[in-house]
């Protein structure tokens, strides 16, 4: 025996199949179950009944018949009493019968057409086939999990609470006043302005919820909860999709007018028109989730139940700028909130895709510093007035040219702008960098990218530009003939531009101040003496590049204060050096110096002085009598002995000497009363060669 249960799993399907059953896969199903009546009527009367009986046809002549067939008589007592002429005799074989059946069998065979036999049968067997075929969409293993994963899906998108909002904001309902409506499903469906019938009538289903963002936002009727709900739904839809447009059996096997859906294909196409032919409500309730819109805005609700106004003051800092800066990175958008904390004064927003920054951005007053790294961005009309009357500082890091904002080229009131991305060579003649010459208040540009030459829409705004910085990231800067026309240049960075020599035409930047040539191929720079024209100079930087000596000529540049030799390949420290006499920084780190002149003694106004990693064997006490001193390096050299003079330095607040050849330290570093444990790099078994009372002292707050 089967028991029934094994039975309830096509009660179960049935229902849920129904919504892709289209009205002739109805027609069809009522038609077998007809054909299935005859054909099992017709077999069961072949079976179950005699088959035809077939009977001899006899002709007489009138002679025979009136012999064979007397007159009546009319004497009924005659005819009653009359007796057979003789009686039947012998024995009963039935043979009468036999010759009957045979002659029937033989006239059911030979007389009798072979469709008049038959026909029950075929139409039986017809109709079976016709059955398994008009379902075999349905129960094919290719079809059949898409099919039921799609119903599954659809009815948690018809039930969600995201889908009746959605499309309360189309029909122009408030959705808290719906949610207390019973009915809500079928005045959704005159109301929503969709249209009726199949998809050859409505709008394309991408169009649909289009509509859904034009209307401000009402107040979200969605908790958290609903909200991720949601926003599983969407995933789960985006990946169904992705899966069932790689195939196209039921769109084979189904021929039906699918042309009048856009964007889909294949079998979501055919199921897209199967719900649709059903019910136009369920198309509408599903498209919600097919809309990146949508998606988008679902996405801004949950984003701004995650990032609460409270959150997001605590995540306030402040930066180099000394300004309130907000660091946003890798959301998948801009939380609303944010406008709320008004206090904000810079705002850095980090690999952030569909950021929007709308109007309410003006209800930050204090906003002077924005920062956009890798981000897509729209911005609006009214946010654009608001950032360019009050934004200072821009940072924007990009791949390619074309994804620089436009927007950025209106900021009259920019001061600072820090661009980082890829330009091709040909750069100088692109519009977007044409349009600096607008930024009439530009004052600092730094520009992360790989130019061959300067473009001259850099020089455009030379008049009023103080601080340029190119970063070349190692692609070879040629043509700096047009940094003559920057005459109003106080600080100038060529880092990592290939550069074999010190160009000449910074020599002509008479109001230079600050000279940072980092990471270049300078193996020489006799051109120094050229500095001497540049009586503004007050720091120079030749770092991390391959110099191997310091020219004599350095002692014409009076006016220098900060020096930077440091990562370099210098030996031998010029006494000449030290005729610098207002310098107050000097790193010399990472070199292979040997020796220091005792004419450092002449630096009285040094404050920092640096050879860590170097091959130092010996520190001239003339070092000491530098007093104002309150930065010394000297790790990793080749010392062995600290003199006591160490004492004079009475503003040393660091010293390193870790990565020496020390076995104690002198007690007289107890003098240096500036200097604290924090303060003192040095290994720990060397520190505790340090009287108690001195180390108790450096570790005292």
């Amino acid at each position: 025996m089967i028991p029934v249960t094994e039975f309830r799993q096509f009660t179960e399907q049935q229902p849920a199949f129904r919504v892709l059953k289209p009205w002739w896969d109805v027609f069809t199903d009522y038609l077998s179950v007809v054909m299935l009546m005859i054909g099992v009527f017709g077999c069961t009367l072949q079976v179950m009944q005699d088959k035809i009986i077939c009977l001899p046809q006899r002709t007489f002549s009138p002679n025979q018949t009136e012999l064979m067939c007397p007159p009546p008589s009319s004497n009924h007592e005659a005819t009653v009493t009359r007796q057979p002429d003789h009686e039947l005799k012998g024995l009963k074989t039935n043979l009468d019968i036999q010759q009957y059946n045979y002659i029937n069998q033989m006239c059911y065979e030979k007389a009798l057409h072979w469709y008049a036999k038959y026909f029950p049968y075929l139409v039986l067997i017809h109709t079976v086939i016709f059955m398994v075929c008009s379902n075999f969409w349905f129960k094919f293993p290719g079809s059949s999990s898409k099919i039921e994963h799609f119903i599954s899906i659809l009815g948690k998108c018809f039930d969600s609470p995201w889908t009746t909002r959605a499309l309360s904001e189309v029909s122009g309902e408030n959705p808290e006043e719906k949610d207390n409506k019973k009915n809500s499903a079928s005045r959704l469906n005159l109301d929503t302005p969709i249209g009726e019938g199949n998809l050859e009538k409505t709008q394309s289903l991408r169009s649909i919820p289009e509509k859904i963002v034009v209307d401000k936002p009402a107040p979200s009727v969605l908790d958290k909860k609903e909200g991720e709900q949601a926003k599983a739904l969407f995933e789960k839809v985006k990946k169904f999709r992705l899966h069932v447009e790689e195939g196209d059996i039921l769109y084979m096997m189904q021929e039906t007018g699918i042309d009048d859906i856009p964007d889909v294909k294949n079998d979501f196409a055919f199921m897209l028109h199967m719900i649709d032919q059903y019910d136009p409500l369920y198309s509408k309730r599903f498209a919600v989730f097919l809309s990146e819109v949508s998606e988008n805005k679902l996405k801004q609700l949950n984003l701004n139940h995650e990032w609460t106004a409270d959150k997001l003051r605590q995540k306030l800092q402040t930066n180099s700028n000394n300004r309130l800066e907000l660091q946003l990175f890798m959301l998948s958008g801009l939380p609303d909130t944010i406008f709320e904390v008004t206090e904000l004064q810079s705002l850095k927003l980090e690999i952030i895709n569909n950021v929007t920054i709308p109007a309410a951005i003006a209800q930050l007053e204090d906003l002077q510093e924005l920062s956009l790294y890798q981000c897509s961005l729209k911005i609006h009309s009214a946010a654009t007035s608001f950032l360019k009357e009050n934004l200072k500082v821009l940072r924007v890091k990009f791949d390619d040219a074309r994804e620089l904002p436009q927007w950025i080229y209106v900021l009259r009131n920019l001061e600072e702008l820090h661009l980082i991305g890829s330009l091709s060579s040909d750069a100088s003649k692109n519009v977007t960098l044409d349009s600096l010459r607008e930024l009439k208040a530009l004052k600092t540009l730094t520009l992360k990218s790989n130019f061959t030459k300067i473009p001259q829409s850099i020089v455009d705004v030379a008049s009023h530009l103080q601080r340029l910085c190119i970063c070349n990231d190692g692609t070879k800067l040629v043509m700096l003939n047009n940094l003559k026309k920057m005459v109003n240049l106080t600080e100038l960075e060529l880092v990592h531009c290939d550069l074999e020599r010190i160009p000449h035409a910074i020599f002509s930047l008479a109001n230079l101040q600050t000279l940072d040539l980092k990471e270049n191929n300078l193996r020489t720079v006799e051109e120094i003496v050229s500095f001497q024209h540049l009586r503004k100079l007050t720091c120079l930087k030749l770092w991390h590049n391959g110099i191997a000596f310091i020219p004599e000529h350095i002692k014409k540049l009076g006016s220098l204060e900060r020096l930077y030799f440091s990562h370099n390949k210098i030996e031998i420290l010029p006494s000449h050096l030290f005729l610098c006499n207002k310098l107050r920084y000097l790193d010399l780190s990472n070199n292979d110096i040997r020796f220091i002149p005792p004419e450092i003694g002449v630096l009285q106004s040094l404050q920092y002085f640096s050879v860590s990693c170097n091959k130092i064997e010996n520190i001239p006490d003339e070092l000491f009598f530098c007093k104002k001193l309150k930065t010394l390096k000297l790790g990793r050299n080749m010392l062995s002995v600290l003199s006591p003079k160490i004492s004079f330095l009475s503003v040393l607040t660091h010293l390193e000497l870790k990565g020496n050849h020390f076995e104690s330290l002198p007690a007289e570093l107890g003098f240096c009363r500036a200097l604290k444990r924090g303060g003192l790099v040095v290994e720990d078994t060397l520190f505790e060669t340090l009287p108690s009372d001195i180390r108790e002292q450096m570790q005292a707050e």
